[in-house]
Formats: C-alpha cells, sequence, structure tokens
C-alpha cells in the first residue's frame, strides 16, 4: 500500500513540476494541497493497518487460550474415565472378597454344625440309633430313616428351599436344621422345633402322630 501511495505522490510532483515549469501558480497549490492530504491519508492507513495487526495478535492469543483449554478438557475427561475405570475394577475386587468371606463364614458354620452331635442349649439325655426313643426339649423322640427325595421337594414347593446333607453323626439335615416329622395341626411344615441332637425344621408328618405319643420323629441315616 505504502508503495502505491509513494507512485502517486511521484506522479502529483512531476505534475507540480510541470506546472511550475508551464508558470502555472494555481496547478503548484493545488498539487501542494493534495500532497498534504495525502500524507493524512497515508497516516490513517498506517494507523488502521497497526489496528489491524493488534487484533490479529489477539485473535491468534485468543485461539491459544481456547486450544489450552479444550487440550485441559480431553485431559480432564480422560483422568476421570481411567478414575471410573479403577472404581469398576475396585468394586469387583471387593465383591469377590466378600463373597469369598461369606463363603468362608458359610462353610466354617456348617463345619460346626458337621460335627455336632447334641443340642447346644438341651441338658438332658440324647437320642441316639441305641436307645431308640427319648425324652427330649420338645417331647418324646424318636428316629426314622428313609429316602427323603420326596420331602425335600415338597419343602422346595413350600418355598422353603435349602441343601440337603447328612450330619457325620447320620443325622438328616435341610440347611441348618436336622428334619423331622410331627402333627401338623400342632407344628407345620417349616416350623423350627428344639430336639436333643440341636435344631430341628418339620418337614414330615406320619401315622405315629395318632397313637404312639411321640412328639418328633427326627430323619437319621441309622
Amino acid at each position: 500500500m505504502r508503495g502505491i501511495l509513494q507512485k502517486i505522490t511521484a506522479a502529483m510532483t512531476c505534475a507540480l513540476l510541470l506546472g511550475m515549469a508551464a508558470g502555472c501558480p494555481g496547478t503548484v497549490l493545488a498539487v501542494s494541497a493534495a500532497e498534504t492530504g495525502m500524507e493524512t491519508a497515508v497516516s490513517g492507513m498506517e494507523t488502521a493497518v497497526t489496528d489491524t495487526e493488534a487484533a490479529v495478535t489477539g485473535n491468534a492469543a485468543a485461539e491459544s487460550a481456547i486450544a489450552s483449554e479444550a487440550v485441559g478438557t480431553m485431559d480432564l475427561a480422560e483422568d476421570q474415565a481411567a478414575l471410573e475405570a479403577y472404581l469398576l475394577q475396585l468394586q469387583a475386587v471387593i465383591e469377590q472378597q466378600t463373597a469369598l468371606i461369606g463363603a468362608t463364614k458359610e462353610q466354617t458354620a456348617r463345619n460346626a454344625l458337621a460335627t455336632q452331635t447334641r443340642s447346644t442349649t438341651w441338658k438332658g439325655s440324647v437320642l441316639n440309633r441305641y436307645n431308640g426313643v427319648n425324652r427330649g426339649p420338645s417331647g418324646k423322640e424318636t428316629y426314622y430313616n428313609l429316602n427323603m427325595n420326596k420331602i425335600v421337594d415338597a419343602m422346595k414347593r413350600l418355598g422353603v428351599n435349602s441343601e440337603y446333607w447328612v450330619r457325620n453323626d447320620g443325622v438328616k439335615m435341610y440347611g441348618d436344621y436336622i428334619m423331622c416329622a410331627a402333627d401338623l395341626s400342632v407344628y407345620p411344615r417349616g416350623s423350627i422345633v428344639e430336639t436333643s441332637l440341636g435344631t430341628g425344621i418339620v418337614c414330615d408328618t406320619g401315622a405315629f402322630v395318632k397313637s404312639t405319643g411321640i412328639v418328633l420323629d427326627i430323619a437319621t441315616a441309622w
């Protein structure tokens, strides 16, 4: 832009010289005024160019700040994603350890039940395969040995879901309880009762309840 203005100034100077050579004072004054106006215009243009350059510099700084902020936002998102992944892994480990602890406690309790041979609260005599009949905490007791599959199925149909197993001393268990037969009008299925061998659950009944005076018939492998 400055080069163009210099060419215009040179042309005007040439015109001035030609006017002076031709003896035209008016031309000299006009050209002089034009030069003054041109210099003012050039100065204004230079100021405008300076302002434009400053604006461009400001825009560049703003763009740099925006870019830096975007990079920071991306880093934060990556850190958050990594943290969330770590927390999920930690939760999985905690759940695994909790399940393991629960299984260990359950196995410990089962082992204690497996080796139990009598009630922990009853101080009287205990039913065994030799005496056949015993008077325990709930009354007269005896034992029987039958296949328990149908009885287990009946309990599950009632919504009482547990595992059938046999204790070390031959007593048949349903979960944590000794399987017993009783008068269902007195002890409905699922009732918890105390026996001399431990805590029992009523799962069955039989004709014995009508005539023998037996309160509980305990399921065993004897």
